[in-house]
């Protein structure tokens, strides 16, 4: 059915290539043939001056006859035409025409030329085969009236004929070259290209319903090379989609059973009489703690989703973030005591004014400051610092814990990533929202390795410039 459709196109486009080939070829045949004519009756009007001053002179006996006849030759021959003179009456001058002359002009040709003093027509000539003859008269007039006139005969009419043939052949020769060209082309691009678009076409819709792992092959000098390999490229990223997502089903459904499961499981301990009844509240608390735990991690879950399909707007206002990471230690004071870390603070407090969101800021020091609880060594130390650069504000928060291997400095900040190698628990959401945060806000958010030391998590943000 689409080759189908491809022929006629084919054929339609030949149909019109040919039509305009000889619409460009009539038009073109016209204006020069036009453009002729115009030069030839300049060069006659000019010439016949020369005529009409000889004839004069000749009626006036101021020249002989052969004198005017070697004239209207030189003109001749000059012109390439035939001159004939007629009288005032339209006939003959058979004394100064060099030939008879085959046309007749009529009355209301005769009254142009006492008007107009000039007129052409077109003839045909039984002497040169019936072809056209283009006549064009011109005046004479002796005291302001009408005595006759100058009949230049052009007989280019038959290289006009020739040259239309010529013109006709050309245009054919023309249209076959196109037409051959274009079958050639077809036929190149039919096996070459459509037959190409069509397998292409079909590895498509197999990579389209799911069959991530087709790839088309990539020939050497191969004419859709590049829209091949964008559709590898872009198949391989699907495919890569497709196991990030099931990778991520598979860390939701982990990271939600291990509280559901506790939860469940303690529950139904303190229900079947297994817990002793000093015990309860114990328990309690700790099923209170994963379902605190679970609320995170959905919590989590819904605001990474919420980044990820930039549905979420900034409400920037200016607020001294030094503050905001006084606040923060203050609501993990419990965690960081039972770690025993100690917390050394070096805040600007001139100038530690930004422009964010307060919020959203918040969570980010939240959240880096969970991971560096997380990390850091027992009896540690986390350190906070703000530095004052020309237009931001850095943030540094150091933890002396483990460093984090050169490979994975990039990925930490991925959904669900987690170091295999670290003990301490995390989701793998922590850092990715905090990413996210960074980003909505146009700053930039990064970590690096301090020697053996530790790690800083660095980030910065617009300064406010207010002084308190």
């Amino acid at each position: 059915m689409k080759a189908a459709l491809t022929s006629k196109k084919f054929i339609i486009y030949n149909i019109f290539i040919v039509f305009i080939i000889l619409f460009i070829g009539l038009n073109l045949r016209s204006l020069v043939f036009n453009n002729y004519w115009n030069e030839q009756k300049r060069e006659y009007i000019e010439q016949s001056t020369m005529i009409e001053k000889a004839i004069h002179q000749y009626y006036h006996g101021e020249s002989e006859l052969q004198k005017v006849k070697e004239n209207i030759c030189d003109v001749e021959i000059l012109t390439n035409s035939m001159i004939n003179i007629i009288d005032d009456k339209g006939a003959l001058n058979k004394e100064l025409s060099s030939r008879i002359m085959n046309y007749e002009f009529t009355k209301d040709q005769l009254l142009k030329l006492h008007t107009d003093k000039f007129i052409d027509v077109k003839s045909k000539d039984e002497e040169f085969g019936f072809r056209d003859t283009f006549i064009y008269a011109i005046s004479i007039f002796e005291d302001e009236k009408f005595i006759g006139a100058i009949v230049f005969n052009d007989f280019s009419g038959h290289i006009k004929s020739d040259a239309d043939f010529a013109l006709y052949v050309s245009m054919v020769f023309a249209i076959f070259i196109i037409v051959l060209s274009n079958s050639l082309w077809y036929i190149f691009f039919k096996k070459h290209i459509f037959e190409e678009v069509q397998k292409i076409n079909f590895e498509a819709k197999l990579i389209a319903v799911g069959h991530r792992e087709k790839r088309i092959d990539v020939r050497e000098n191969y004419v859709l090379r590049e829209i091949v390999e964008s559709i590898n490229s872009m198949a391989a990223e699907l495919q890569r989609l497709d196991s990030e997502g099931k990778e991520i089903v598979s860390n939701v459904s982990h990271e939600l059973r291990t509280p559901i499961t506790s939860i469940r499981g303690f529950v139904q301990a303190i229900i079947d009489g297994i817990v002793p009844e000093e015990n309860v509240g114990y328990y309690l608390e700790i099923v209170q703690k994963e379902m605190e735990r679970l609320s995170r991690l959905i919590n989590n879950l819904l605001d990474l989703s919420t980044y990820e399909a930039n549905n979420t707007l900034l409400r920037l206002e200016s607020f001294d973030v030094n503050q905001v990471i006084r606040e923060v230690i203050s609501i993990k004071e419990n965690d960081i005591r039972n770690k025993n870390v100690f917390v050394d603070l070096s805040l600007v407090e001139e100038r530690g004014v930004v422009l964010a969101d307060r919020d959203k800021i918040f969570q980010v020091i939240v959240n880096i400051l969970d991971n560096a609880i997380k990390y850091v060594y027992d009896c540690g130390i986390i350190r906070i610092e703000t530095i004052v650069l020309e237009n931001r504000l850095k943030v540094i928060i150091f933890n002396s814990g483990p460093c984090i291997e050169e490979e994975n400095l990039k990925k930490i900040w991925n959904r669900f990533f987690k170091d295999e190698k670290q003990k301490a628990k995390s989701t793998g959401l922590g850092l990715a929202i905090v990413k996210h945060i960074m980003n909505l806000h146009g700053e930039k958010v990064w970590v690096e390795n301090v020697g053996r030391e530790g790690v800083n998590f660095i980030f910065t943000l617009q300064n406010d410039k207010v002084e308190k």
